[in-house]
């Protein structure tokens, strides 16, 4: 990418986190009660005029033949007439009032939610629909409610009583058509005005109304039924008045629940700085009743991600990475610088048991922990681990065991915290034939970078050499200072005598999108086994998984030799987050798409993600990255922040103020949540906040407020560490193609250049 697009990228505003609107929620429900109610009213509104039209047409506006056949069904031929009147009310004759008022007047005697449902029926297609809409949405919205029950059921208690008092002065126009029917019957043409004036109605057939039918029935029968509607009417009436407080329970239950979520803050969505607190009070609390920190990183709240690439003398990169020789590194990688342990950490694969483990295992697991503790320096806790075991005092073999280790303490000698040596490198290439092809990449490549086959010597001579691996905390020791804050003190590290302690971190560990088909791996992962690996991308399209890069082979290395590491120690990893970390599109610009921050490369990978990049995509890469940050941290790595924007942050030759502040804030809003709160700053560039005097200002405080107490530039010196009362400064040395090819005699204290020159480098390298 050029450097005017991704200057514009870094230097865009940033964009927060949309807190979710408890109000939506609120609006939705009360939008669909008040559609329910209306609906509701609507249903009881055409129910009953249709109740009214039906009762009309039935008592008043009947033609002649209509009346002649009336009696004929209802008096002449006594016997039939009765029969057909059973078989219409559907058999038996002491039934036959509640029968034939449910085929006559079907909703007047059911239930009042029956008539509700039939009314509802009666409605034209269109209002059906929106009926069945309502209560869809109303039953999906709320589900507290009984089980076939709706939401719809607080509109229809509400108006049932309203629609009571409809079906009352129905039956008082009952009265008044019945007493009209006594009267001479009107004229055709009064019946047909009558009828032409009469509201739309459905057919009626021919026969004796229902009501008619009614007052045939012997006067028992008539009393009976008149008692048992009354009765059906009061439970009616005690059903809904149990409704009306059961959902009135349910609505100040809910009532509740809303104040208990916004009011009072509960479930809504933390802040990274939150969430990272929290974090750090849970691993707290976790750590709290351990023997010592172990090597699952669960005493480890900082640790860094995202990628960037450092330059040694402050100069830019054109492709955003940091250049050793004091230029720019178009594909370098920065030192990463997570959080330190005052007292060390367990080596991998287990062997921080804790005292209430130690019951669970056999002497021999003990031993073997054990022998792993002491091979890594930690005598204390190997010696204590032994001692926790149930049958010490009988145990000849343990107890030789901790004599030994023992020996081995007391004959470690101190190492100077300022002779401690800092290296760094950028991300591996794996495939050398496709990054040094010719093309515009390859100087870059050349200068800043270094092969598998390269680091691979580098490592084991540093090995033989009798190098190990150690943080910045183990050097400085910690203090609380009364006021949340630290104060540090340099110390020297307790080492055998033929030990060198070194600080190891690698830069820009991202895999940015320049460097796809150049011959780096894409991504770290987690393998099924629990191991970080990295994923490489074959010429074919086919995934290859293995150790590609700095972080497996490490881990790979100390798995054979764990004398290699100090207390489990392994490096830092160097973050940057403008394009994600670890391999991982992780970064709001993902997310948003915003207008005007799309590089061409990101909208080149929009374009090429199989099924569209969308918010989905963009989560489960935030998932994926936090799975392997875990599990690295587990592994005895920690993290560092390379700034959000591989930024030069300093004073007078960096950024302005305003981005300065707006870089560390994006790293904290969309860095740190993936891989923890991190105290350590290894700047972009070698670009430090000020000179080797002593730290103060503005932007010093600033970086104290977000976290870091660590912090580390680039220089070509061995070693330079300085240990302020409330920071941590240390230099790191550049391990590149330019360092090699140019002054060899440099690193000669760490290896040989010769022995690991890989064969299909470039003869030369480039200047810078």
């Amino acid at each position: 990418m050029d450097d005017e697009k991704k200057l514009t990228a870094r230097q865009s505003r940033d964009r927060d986190y949309a807190e979710p609107d408890h109000a939506d929620a609120a609006n939705t429900d009360k939008v669909n009660t008040e559609q329910s109610h209306v609906d509701t009213v609507h249903a009881c509104k055409v129910n009953t005029e249709e109740n009214y039209a039906d009762t009309v047409h039935a008592g008043k506006v009947n033609t002649e033949e209509n009346y002649a056949d009336t009696v004929h069904a209802g008096k002449v031929n006594t016997e039939q007439s009765h029969a057909d009147t059973v078989h219409a009310g559907k058999v038996n004759t002491e039934q036959s009032h509640a029968d034939t008022v449910h085929a006559g007047r079907k909703d007047t005697d059911n239930e009042q939610a029956g008539e509700n449902r039939e009314g509802t029926e009666k409605l034209s297609s269109p209002e059906k629909s929106k009926v069945s809409r309502m209560s869809v949405r109303s039953s999906g919205r709320d589900e507290g409610t009984p089980r076939g029950r709706s939401t719809d059921n607080q509109s229809r208690v509400r108006h049932f009583r309203q629609f009571t008092d409809k079906s009352a002065a129905a039956a008082d126009r009952d009265r008044t058509t019945a007493k009209a029917k006594e009267k001479p019957r009107e004229t055709s043409a009064k019946k047909g005005k009558a009828q032409s004036a009469a509201p739309r109605r459905r057919k009626v057939p021919s026969g004796p109304s229902p009501r008619e039918m009614i007052r045939e029935l012997p006067e028992g029968q008539a009393k009976d039924a008149a008692v048992t509607k009354r009765r059906r009417e009061r439970e009616n009436e005690s059903r809904m008045r149990m409704l009306v407080g059961v959902l009135g329970i349910l609505i100040v239950l809910l009532i509740a629940a809303l104040i208990y979520e916004v009011l009072l803050g509960h479930g809504t969505k933390m802040t990274g700085a939150e969430r990272m607190a929290e974090e750090a009070r849970r691993k707290q609390e976790i750590a709290a009743g351990s023997l010592d920190k172990d090597a699952d990183g669960d005493a480890q709240d900082e640790s860094g991600s995202p990628s960037g690439n450092d330059t040694q003398s402050g100069e830019g990169s054109p492709s955003g990475n940091d250049a050793q020789g004091g230029e720019d590194s178009p594909g370098g990688n920065d030192a990463q610088g997570g959080e330190d342990s005052p007292g060390g950490n367990d080596a991998q694969g287990g062997d921080g048991a804790q005292d209430g483990e130690a019951s669970a295992l056999t002497p021999e697991e003990l031993k073997a922990q054990a022998d792993r503790m002491a091979m890594q320096y930690d005598y204390d806790r190997a010696i204590a681990l032994l001692k926790s075991a149930e049958d010490y005092e009988e145990n000849q073999e343990l107890q030789t065991a901790v004599a030994g280790y023992a020996e081995k303490k007391n004959a470690c000698v101190p190492y100077p915290a300022d002779k401690v040596t800092h290296i760094f490198f950028h991300t591996l290439i794996h495939d050398p034939k496709k990054a040094f092809d010719g093309d515009e990449y390859e100087g870059g490549f050349n200068q800043f970078m270094v092969t598998e086959h390269e680091f691979n010597s580098i490592i084991e001579q540093m090995y033989q050499k009798g190098y190990v691996m150690v943080f910045l905390s183990d050097i400085v020791s910690e203090t609380d200072d009364g006021n949340g804050g630290k104060t540090f003190a340099a110390q020297d590290i307790m080492l055998p005598p033929d030990k060198i302690p070194f600080v190891l971190s690698q830069d820009d560990v991202s895999y940015y999108h320049y460097m796809d088909g150049h011959g780096f791996a894409s991504r770290l992962i987690v393998d099924q086994n629990g191991d970080v690996k990295n994923e490489y991308i074959e010429d074919d399209g086919s995934i290859s998984v293995g150790d590609y890069d700095m972080v497996p082979l490490i881990d790979r290395f100390v798995e054979k030799h764990p004398d290699f590491s100090y207390r489990g120690a392994k490096g830092y990893v160097a973050l940057t987050g403008y394009e994600g970390i670890l391999g991982y599109r992780t970064d709001e610009v993902y997310k948003t798409k915003e207008e005007g921050r799309v590089t061409v490369q990101q909208q080149m990978f929009f374009d090429s993600y199989p099924g569209g990049f969308d918010e989905a995509a963009w989560e489960k890469e935030c998932r994926e990255a936090e799975k392997v940050a875990n599990a690295m941290k587990r592994n005895g790595w920690k993290f560092a922040s390379h700034t959000w924007g591989h930024q030069n942050m300093h004073e007078t030759n960096g950024v302005p103020w305003a981005l300065f502040v707006q870089d560390t804030d994006r790293w904290e809003s969309w860095v740190e949540p993936l891989i923890g709160e991190t105290d350590t700053m290894i700047y972009a560039f070698g670009g430090d906040i000020c000179g080797w005097e002593n730290y103060s200002g503005d932007r010093f405080q600033y970086l104290k407020q977000a976290g870091f107490n660590f912090y580390c530039g680039v220089d070509s010196a061995q070693y330079w560490l300085q240990v302020g009362t409330d920071y941590v400064r240390q230099s790191r040395r550049n391990v590149d193609g330019y360092r090699m090819y140019y002054n060899p005699d440099m690193l000669s204290d760490l290896f040989d250049v010769s022995r690991a020159w890989d064969p299909l480098r470039p003869s030369s390298v480039p200047p810078i």
